[in-house]
């Protein structure tokens, strides 16, 4: 145990738990640069816990808090915590190291000081909110008190195992949003969107998902899956027009090349029956072997479309520096055409850049008739957004576009 914690077994019971947890709260505010987090453990015997906390670093049991708390409850102090994601790792690993028959039982409620608060009494009071809130989940039982922590921060954890699990009970699937000829009206192609939906009922999305999986080095197989899906689906699409795909840019320089190529050949579908999207936000800019992926793959014969464009701060050199074939513009900017006459000279360049390079331009975001005709008097030539159809299943995107 931290010598820098207090350690004061058989001391705290009654009156004096909550002074002692909060001098323990305070101990551990001052080893942790003002941050730490408190892990309660419902269902959890203390000697069951004191094993698993083997497997934690820089983590301390409060033991009399562990005796005097009651209802089979274990509280964990945690200094050293530089993100709110920590806890949730930590968390994880606690259950992992708990004896099987006691994991399916025990909940592990997170608070986080300072975010929710210094004083010891409301941290635990979160806890046992966040620990109630774990007992309703059938995997990974810890959870936040909130909402939108424990949407953000659950599922990064739980992705090394849960990938492969997904993709043997077939929990991934795509959405086809549409992509319409601004001038005719006419179906032109379709973003692919992943979806993951765990056969615990549970639907963890992309934006929260894609980003952990990047940052915990795991997209390779989920890269995989995306385009061997989407590529079934393009050869049934090929008279719609090129099908777009959302590409990690974590993946360039990774294998990307090698992926793409060995499912092209084996669906037998043209390289051009992609359009691989890669946003323009991604941070990939000067890294060589990043640009020579997207290259290869326009040499490939695969269309190179610029996501996001607008968005970031890079958009023009990522216009000179990807052989790009569509400029995909963000809805951010979209919308600001409506009234802002920067913007709409903004997409008036983009449209005449875009025209000049041999590419098309697509606004993101198009909500109304009234953003179609614009755009379309700006010089762009594709929408994509709810007005021309929200992302939806393949065997309805088929009907939609006129091929059922």
């Amino acid at each position: 145990m931290d010598a820098s914690i207090p350690d004061r077994a058989g001391e705290a019971s009654g009156d004096n738990v909550a002074a002692f947890g909060q001098e323990a709260l305070d101990a551990a505010l001052a080893v942790g640069a003002g941050r730490a987090a408190l892990l309660l453990l419902n269902g959890v015997s203390v000697a069951e816990a004191h094993a698993a906390t083997g497997v934690l670093r820089s983590v301390d049991i409060v033991e009399t808090l562990a005796e005097s708390l009651g209802g089979g409850r274990v509280a964990i102090l945690a200094p050293h915590l530089r993100e709110t994601g920590g806890a949730a790792d930590l968390a994880a690993r606690l259950l992992g190291a708990l004896p099987a028959a006691t994991r399916t039982t025990a909940a592990i409620g997170i608070a986080v000081a300072p975010e929710d608060g210094g004083h010891w009494q409301s941290l635990l009071e979160t806890a046992d909110r966040a620990a109630h809130r774990a007992t309703q989940y059938s995997e990974g039982r810890f959870a936040f008190a909130d909402d939108a922590r424990d949407r953000r921060w659950r599922v990064g954890p739980l992705l090394p195992g849960a990938i492969a699990e997904a993709l043997a009970r077939d929990e991934f699937s795509l959405r086809f949003q549409p992509i319409t000829d601004l001038a005719t009206g006419r179906v032109s192609g379709a973003e692919t969107l992943l979806r993951w939906r765990r056969t615990s009922g549970e639907d963890w999305p992309p934006a929260i998902f894609i980003p952990e999986a990047e940052r915990r080095g795991l997209m390779e197989p989920i890269t995989i899956w995306t385009f061997d899906a989407a590529a079934r689906a393009a050869v049934e699409l090929s008279a719609v027009g090129p099908i777009g795909i959302n590409l990690s840019a974590a993946m360039l320089g990774q294998g990307a090349v090698e992926i793409v190529t060995g499912i092209v050949k084996k669906a037998s579908v043209v390289p051009h029956a992609f359009n691989i999207e890669i946003t323009e936000t991604a941070p990939f800019l000067n890294e060589a072997d990043a640009i020579a992926d997207v290259e290869a793959l326009a040499a490939l014969g695969c269309g190179i479309a610029i996501d996001d464009f607008g968005a970031g701060q890079a958009s023009l050199s990522y216009a000179v520096k990807l052989p790009a074939t569509r400029i995909k513009l963000d809805a951010s900017l979209v919308y600001a055409a409506e009234d802002n006459p920067r913007a709409r000279a903004a997409i008036r360049a983009t449209a005449a850049l875009a025209a000049e390079v041999g590419a098309d331009v697509v606004a993101e975001g198009v909500r109304d008739q009234a953003m179609a005709d614009q755009m379309l008097g700006l010089g762009v030539s594709k929408g994509q957004g709810r007005h021309f159809g929200a992302p939806m299943r393949f065997d309805a995107f088929k009907k939609h576009a006129g091929l059922d």
